[in-house]
């Protein structure tokens, strides 16, 4: 019988009653704990819930070992566990409110929708802690969510094939840069300059203001007086030059705020544009080093040791633990260069967990990569490194850039 079919068989307060008694986060099976801390909460979030169960964490625990302690609390029954639900169930009120009284294929449509509409947070604990959610839609949920965390991998593998395009057109780039700064600076001489000019014609107008107040106090001097009549011609002639002066008074003004809000706004387009010249510059010493490495077989000609990119591993073996089996060849080819030995672990996809352990003793220096990789593994490798006192180095992702990068510190 399915759950939709017993949902209706249920008096309507027996329902309810079930209904309220949604599962806790440590009674559900453990694989969907990262999935819902990773999902559900952000970094920002995990910080403050830290502070509030007074939690102490290292000051410089990355964002991977944040999201490993939050994991491993949810998982057993206890007040922080207690608190997080409970912050979660108030965060998503709403989608447990919209999901309580669903049959199974509403809940179905509700977490299609929640996909197609950018809701999936709340949906996805709602659901998951819904008691009469079913095996089926827990385990698509799941698969979803597990999928949508590899999307940001495979723009990775994209943004690597346009690094080419990017190398060529940064010529141009920094070119147009020396241009675009050079033409920002005349712009902001001259802005600086018709500013101070601005302000002197504005002490020039109040000084005219004071002579019109002066003026005022003769006119009304003169009010009883026999020449009224060409006292007050004079005044309609003075209020008219005011009025002119009072014209281009607010002219100026108005062109002293645009001239302003202008060079306010060419300073922040300078910015940007040095922003974006230096993120091209970092990129392209991290390229300029990986083709030394490959293009550089012999360095008999270097003069300085230090700033030597081929140096030698002396026969060391690397053990490069998970990331992507289609980048492998790109590793060994990076290490064997440098008269290394490469050994690559998958991070138990389809390596078992115990040939970890047969090669963890092989390798003298141990490479990880933080997005592409098992808690289980993560947790084997420091634990073996802090032991053995072989040196452990964690990279951001799992890219060719960031090996060559380690590989370069590795033999520094």
């Amino acid at each position: 019988m399915c759950i939709k079919c017993k949902n209706e068989e249920k008096p309507a307060e027996e329902k309810i009653s079930m209904l309220n008694d949604r599962k806790k986060i440590w009674q559900l099976e453990a694989c969907f704990h990262c999935s819902i801390i990773g999902t559900c909460l952000s970094l920002s979030e995990l910080n403050k819930l830290s502070k509030k169960l007074k939690i102490t964490m290292l000051s410089d625990l990355s964002d991977y070992d944040w999201h490993y302690s939050f994991v491993s609390i949810v998982g057993e029954e206890c007040y922080a566990a207690k608190y997080i639900g409970k912050y979660l169930d108030k965060k998503y009120k709403k989608a447990i409110k919209k999901a309580q009284l669903l049959a199974a294929d509403e809940m179905q449509a509700l977490w299609v929708n929640a996909i197609e509409e950018d809701m999936l947070p709340g949906i996805y604990w709602a659901l998951l802690t819904h008691p009469l959610t079913c095996a089926d839609l827990v385990n698509k949920m799941y698969g979803d969510v597990h999928m949508l965390s590899h999307l940001s991998g495979a723009s990775v593998r994209v943004n690597m094939e346009k690094l080419k395009q990017l190398e060529i057109e940064k010529k141009n780039f920094t070119q147009l840069l020396k241009s675009e700064q050079q033409s920002t600076s005349k712009k902001l001489f001259r802005q600086t300059k018709t500013i101070c000019e601005l302000e002197k014609k504005l002490i020039k107008t109040n000084a005219l203001q004071t002579d019109l107040k002066i003026a005022e106090n003769i006119i009304s001097e003169f009010k009883t007086s026999k020449s009224l009549n060409s006292l007050t011609n004079r005044l309609a002639e003075t209020e008219k030059k005011l009025s002119w002066k009072t014209k281009s008074l607010q002219k100026v003004e108005t062109q002293s705020e645009q001239w302003q809000a202008l060079a306010m706004k060419s300073g922040d387009q300078l910015g940007i544009v040095m922003a974006d010249y230096m993120q091209l510059q970092q990129e392209h010493e991290t390229m300029e080093q990986m083709l030394a490495q490959l293009l550089e077989q012999k360095c008999a000609n270097c003069d300085v040791e230090t700033q030597c990119v081929n140096k030698d591993l002396n026969g060391n073996c690397v053990l490069y633990v998970g990331g992507r089996d289609n980048m492998n060849a790109y590793f060994r080819t990076l290490v064997e260069e440098k008269n290394g030995e490469f050994i690559y672990y998958d991070g138990g996809l389809n390596d078992g967990r115990q040939r970890l352990g047969t090669l963890l003793p092989k390798a003298d220096i141990v490479f990880c990569p933080k997005d592409c990789v098992s808690h289980a593994a993560v947790n084997k490798v420091k634990k073996f490194c802090k032991q053995s006192g072989k040196p452990l180095i964690m990279l951001r992702r799992a890219s060719l850039a960031a090996f060559s990068k380690g590989l370069s510190d590795a033999v520094a």
